[in-house]
């Protein structure tokens, strides 16, 4: 068959696809069709949308209109369609009534029957109604027109958004309506449709509410959350439309008319169009396309993940941009995004916040735990000995079942950078390192905690102050600073040249429960890497330095987590 006489074959197919009476070689031709020919494909879909029209079948009713698009179409890859099928949701299909079971006992073949292989009506029907719905996706957003005055989303939140206008959105809650423009002049606001995708606007920026399931940006940043609900929801820049496939994606619009989008998870199909052709082409997860001149060239670049605004939370002022919350940050009296001051720590034997200058000589730590009401992210600190027992590690009494004894003692405190020094010993002021890498704040991050000493983290109260975000995983590196080996006289090594002092210990408690620890490590030896799962129940976060088995007790145990943070997402 060929031209005109596929037309009413491909009818034919469908309606059997729908009444669920097509079989394997007639599922076959059929997805030949609508592959081979861009024409067959909108013929197709339009055929599901009689058929459910005229079935009256809400399951299967779909609202668009495909009269003029023969030949405008670009050819949609097979690689997208596949992709798609994938994560398609399932098609809920009418139960139909069953015959009467056969009396022959299942699984049980008479002499001189040959089996049928039986085709799964649901699976067929929903993988054509898959393949039709992403071919709407692409055509629906390059030739719909755009909606009317219907409202379609919600303001969901803002913070220091300025309007070009007087009548800009001004409260939580406002609607917008479909086909309404608008020019945010500075700050950031968070949209959700009532399909419950979610985008995030950066200003300056300029965009428009084209419909109920698009967004049409002139100039800006703006970041999508689209879930299951809202798939195929697009964004349309001055030369390229992308369209969802279930993820998380940003897109920048320049003035200059160029796009550039940037995948976080999952993929999206992306259409580039020019005066003369279209293009099509899957983005997937971690990478990221430039769109540019006259042409709409295309190009690959890095994916930049910290490029756009992902998640707002006014009541905390929150602007995250996938950020991991640093712990030495928190420490230094932040929020965990980079606030928090150099050098500023916990006194273990005041229980205050101070900035730490100079080396403060051996102390014995206060017996008991002592809270720290001035840091409302850090619950409290201890000296660690567990010479008369258990010792108490959070404000609701967890204990650490298994601490070691020590001498009770700790040099300067808990702080936010890494340095030593200044003794009479001839150890001048030096910045701490493991592993060839120098640590301190502002660079790469640490909280130096001089044994013996431990800090509790309120991760409740994190996860309030972030917004609702999910905090996932505590990862960090431990170890005694390296720069020991520089002052030789002061290591004691054994018969064999062995560093028989210092050595130290490092423990990471979850609620009171022991979930890492590194006995006796010594300085020089690669360095203890900490990467702990955490769930949305637990509260309490230790972090605990004691002295080792070595006769120096605690002496130059100038131990540190190194790049301490917590991996956090979007719930």
């Amino acid at each position: 068959m060929t031209g005109e006489s596929i037309f009413p074959h491909i009818s034919e197919l469908v309606c059997k696809s729908l009444e669920g009476e097509i079989t394997a070689e007639e599922v076959a031709a059929l997805n030949g069709y609508v592959r081979q020919d861009a024409a067959y494909a909108a013929y197709y879909v339009r055929c599901v949308h009689i058929y459910s029209s005229l079935k009256k079948t809400p399951q299967m009713q779909y609202f668009f209109c495909l009269e003029h698009i023969e030949g405008k179409l670009s050819p949609i890859s097979l690689e997208m369609l596949g992709e798609y099928e994938k994560i398609a949701p399932a098609v809920p299909i009418l139960a139909r009534p069953t015959p009467a079971r056969s009396r022959r006992a299942a699984g049980v073949e008479r002499a001189g029957e040959q089996a049928v292989r039986q085709v799964n009506k649901a699976s067929v029907l929903t993988a054509i109604l898959s393949l039709a719905a992403l071919l709407f996706f692409v055509v629906f957003a390059q030739f719909s027109p755009d909606g009317g005055a219907d409202f379609v989303a919600t303001l969901s939140d803002s913070v220091d958004a300025q309007w070009a206008e007087p009548q800009g959105l001004a409260s939580r809650g406002e609607r917008l309506s479909a086909g309404a423009s608008y020019l945010l002049r500075k700050g950031v606001v968070s949209l959700v449709f009532d399909n419950q995708a979610e985008a995030i606007i950066e200003g300056p920026a300029e965009f428009e509410i084209a419909s109920e399931n698009r967004i049409r940006i002139e100039y800006g940043r703006l970041y999508v959350v689209v879930p299951q609900s809202a798939l195929g929801f697009s964004v349309v820049t001055a030369n390229s439309t992308i369209i969802d496939l279930g993820t998380e994606f940003g897109v920048m619009a320049g003035l200059d008319g160029s796009t550039e989008l940037h995948v976080i998870k999952g993929k999206t199909a992306m259409v580039v169009a020019n005066k003369d052709q279209h293009a099509s082409l899957l983005v997937g997860q971690g990478t990221a396309k430039r769109v540019y001149g006259p042409l709409a060239s295309v190009s690959d670049i890095v994916v930049n993940e910290r490029l756009f605004v992902r998640k707002i939370n006014s009541q905390v002022d929150l602007l995250w941009r996938g950020d991991t919350i640093s712990l030495a940050d928190i420490v230094g009296g932040g929020s965990g995004f980079g606030d928090g001051m150099a050098d500023g720590g916990i006194n273990p034997l005041k229980g205050e916040f101070e900035v730490f200058s100079e080396v403060v000589r051996p102390s014995v730590g206060p017996r008991g735990y002592q809270r720290i009401d001035s840091l409302p992210l850090i619950d409290g600190v201890f000296v660690p000995d567990g010479s008369d027992g258990p010792v108490q590690v959070s404000s609701e009494g967890h204990l650490f079942e298994s601490c070691p004894a020590t001498n009770g003692e700790f040099w300067q405190g808990i702080f936010n950078g890494a340095w030593q020094g200044g003794l009479a010993a001839g150890v001048p002021k030096h910045s701490l390192r493991l592993e060839g890498v120098t640590y301190g704040a502002g660079r790469n991050e640490a909280i130096y905690m001089h044994a013996n000493q431990g800090i509790t983290f309120d991760l409740a109260v994190l996860r309030k102050r972030v917004g609702g975000l999910h905090v996932r995983r505590f990862c960090a590196k431990a170890g005694i600073s390296e720069t020991v080996l520089d002052f030789p006289g002061l290591v004691q090594r054994n018969a064999t040249g062995e560093i028989e002092s210092p050595k130290a210990s490092f423990y990471v408690l979850i609620d009171g429960q022991v979930r890492f620890e590194a006995i006796d490590v010594r300085p020089g030896q690669a360095t203890v890497s900490i990467d702990i799962p955490l769930s949305g129940q637990e509260r309490f976060l230790t972090l605990v330095t004691t002295q080792g088995s070595d006769p120096g007790g605690n002496h130059l145990d100038w131990t540190l987590f190194a790049e301490p943070i917590l991996h956090v997402e979007r719930p």
